[in-house]
């Protein structure tokens, strides 16, 4: 289980490092834009917690339909393995606490994001 500890970024680092090539991209892309979302949230209210309860609902519209529902067009992250509704609930809240770290930690935990924005210049209009 990850804890909140002072090498927690580099647990979930070591835990992405697992996934497939093109989803560890595409998880990349994804709360890399989210990291930017999040950092206007004064204007757009849209900070980590947000933007994770967002991403959670997103990943999870077909949660409560039936495995073998024809609507279901593959596996989902958020599915438990079991249909309580209880289970379901503490196992959303988990991965809404895990992906809330994704999008606060981004530059930590993704080389390629932390990468970049040293070589964007600052846009002048930021001001």
């Amino acid at each position: 289980a990850l804890r909140r500890t002072p090498n927690y970024a580099q647990q979930i680092k070591g835990l992405l490092a697992k996934l497939p090539q093109a989803n560890h991209r595409m998880l990349t892309l994804l709360i890399s834009l989210c990291a930017k979302i999040s950092s206007l949230s004064a204007e757009n209210k849209m900070n980590p917690p947000n933007l994770a309860t967002v991403l959670l609902n997103l990943c999870a519209h077909n949660l409560f339909l039936p495995k073998a529902s024809p609507q279901v067009l593959g596996p989902n992250l958020a599915r438990p393995q079991e249909t309580n509704p209880l289970t379901m609930m503490e196992t959303m809240q988990s991965i809404n606490v895990i992906v809330e770290s994704l999008i606060s930690l981004c530059t930590e935990i993704f080389e390629s994001v932390r990468t970049q924005e040293k070589k964007q210049p600052s846009n002048p209009n930021d001001n």
